[in-house]
């Protein structure tokens, strides 16, 4: 995007309070790779991309499934302001469900 400088107002105070006696409230932030790119379902476009995401968020369910004790697990979604855009924001949601319930299906199916 071309920035030099991004002001980020929500910080720990213990972190806080550790960069300033530090001298390192300067940072790169980069976003986790877990999170990928954004899900492409129009198969037309060049960067369709939804077998690519599913794939990614069943291996990552499996993975978090591996290191818990129960049959449940829990994932958090969407950051503070996120929900200003529910009804995009569900709607996305429930077409990414259905193209992981897809897939599942058809891996019940085959077993």
């Amino acid at each position: 995007l071309g920035f030099d400088s991004l002001f980020f107002a929500r910080i720990d105070y213990q972190d806080r309070a550790k960069r300033l006696k530090e001298k390192t409230l300067e940072v790169v932030w980069q976003g986790s790779r877990s999170l990928g790119s954004s899900s492409q379902d129009d198969i037309l476009l060049f960067d369709y991309n939804v077998e690519e995401r599913v794939n990614d968020f069943v291996s990552a369910a499996l993975a978090q499934a591996n290191v818990t004790r129960t049959n449940h697990i829990m994932w958090e979604m969407g950051t503070d302001f996120r929900y200003q855009y529910a009804n995009s924001w569900f709607r996305q949601m429930d077409k990414f469900i259905h193209y992981v319930n897809q897939v599942l299906e058809f891996v019940w199916l085959i077993e």
